[in-house]
This record gives structure tokens, sequence and C-alpha cells, in this order.
């Protein structure tokens, strides 16, 4: 109840519902099984659970700074978002995990400016 309201209890709420993409998308990606071009085949879910990372990743990273909490909020939102969608991603094991990673922390790069300087003003008062 101390954390409701605050920049990290909604940056954990973007998460926990952003984790859904990577979480639906692996999950209907598992049945889909292999794709083969040229002799080379590769399991679909690895590819799944980055191409989600990256979407939601965008998505969670643009509503947090939205949200104008930072780090504070940003932080929350990505281990619920990990946590959430690795639920789905668990195809291929740590592979399938790496690429979420991979592909929310890709895609959160070009906000890293505007989350650092939002932390800096929150501490500043």
């Amino acid at each position: 109840a101390v954390y409701l309201g605050r920049p990290s209890a909604r940056g954990a709420a973007v998460g926990l519902v952003l984790g859904v993409v990577p979480f639906a998308t692996a999950t209907v990606a598992q049945g889909a099984g292999h794709v083969c071009l040229d002799g080379a085949c590769m399991a679909v879910c690895a590819p799944a659970c980055t191409a989600s990372g990256v979407v939601a990743g965008l998505v969670g990273t643009a509503l947090t700074v939205r949200l104008r909490g930072g780090l504070h909020a940003f932080a929350p939102m990505a281990v619920l978002l990990v946590l959430a969608g690795g639920m789905g991603c668990r195809c291929l094991g740590y592979g399938s995990m790496l690429g979420l990673c991979a592909g929310l922390l890709g895609a959160s790069v070009p906000f890293w400016p505007r989350l650092w300087a939002d932390t800096r003003a929150a501490s500043a008062g």
C-alpha cells in the first residue's frame, strides 16, 4: 500500500500488462514448430521472443517515459515484463529468455537519456 500510485507501482503495472505480449507470442510460436529454409531448420520460438521483447520494450519504455518516473518506473516495468513474458518464452530455455531480455534492453536504449534525466529530476526535488 505504501507504493500505490508511485512511479514504481505504475511501472510495475505496465510491465505486468505488457508481459502478456511475449507470453502470448511465444505460446503461439511453440505451436508453429520449426521453419526450414534451404535445408537449415530453426525453431520459431526464439525469434518470436526477441521480436515480442522489442515490441513490448518499445511500448513499455515509452509508457514509462510518459509516467515521468525515470528509472524508478523503468526497473519494475522491465523486471515484471521479463518475468511475465518469460513464462511463455521457456520454449528454448535460456536462449529464448536472452532474446526477450536483449529485445527489451535494445528497444529501450533510445529512451535512456530521458529516463536518466527524469530520475535525476525526481531525486532533486
